[in-house]
């Protein structure tokens, strides 16, 4: 967990030389994560302008269809964590 005096994040995770972060957050609400929840999401971290961002986002109840749009994020619900590979 990361947070500051404005903004929380579920999962925050670095490497030692800040380039590459891994970000996300976790949403057990009975509505899918929607587009909108995704970028507000988004908008809590500002990395540094050369970092690459990988973005995780858990629901409970899934995704809306324009969620999928965002890049660098995977969608993970409770059926993709137990499709086989």
């Amino acid at each position: 967990r990361w947070w500051t005096k404005q903004a929380e994040l579920d999962i925050l995770a670095v490497d030692h030389q800040k380039k590459h972060y891994l970000a996300g957050e976790c949403k057990f609400k009975n509505t899918p994560v929607s587009s909108e929840d995704i970028a507000h999401a988004q908008s809590k971290f500002e990395p540094p302008a050369d970092a690459d961002v990988q973005w995780f986002f858990f629901s409970k109840s899934g995704f809306t269809d324009g969620a999928a749009e965002h890049r660098n994020c995977q969608l993970v619900n409770p059926i993709t964590l137990y499709l086989p590979s």
